[in-house]
């Protein structure tokens, strides 16, 4: 959270206000490690009310119960997707006509703290 205005572009967050989306308060976040430049790879969804009215779901089947995230770039070190699949909705978001957007991000460390990779 402490590199967030790192990890969105302007690009994203001129989108998350035309969904009403608050980008500073993702539903959930996760860093998966590092990239070959030593950024680490973060990634997180938002939920939001709405439906994906064409093109594909961000969200494929890999296996019994067992999802990967298909995204698009939008610009550079930046990917995102819509799914129709929700992960840890928070009570407000079980219902239906609610989709994710999913996003991931490749940003430096930022902490005082040492990198831990």
């Amino acid at each position: 959270m402490a590199a967030i205005g790192m990890a969105l572009p302007p690009e994203f967050t001129a989108l998350a206000d035309l969904l009403g989306i608050d980008p500073r308060k993702p539903s959930e976040i996760s860093d998966f490690g590092v990239d070959e430049e030593g950024r680490h790879i973060t990634g997180g969804w938002y939920h939001l009310i709405g439906e994906i009215t064409s093109g594909r779901d961000a969200s494929m089947p890999v296996g019994v119960n067992a999802w990967a995230s298909d995204l698009e770039p939008l610009v550079s070190n930046f990917d995102i997707g819509f799914t129709n699949r929700l992960a840890c909705p928070s009570i407000g978001f079980k219902r239906p006509g609610v989709i994710q957007l999913e996003f991931n991000s490749h940003i430096p460390w930022v902490l005082p703290e040492p990198d831990p990779t």
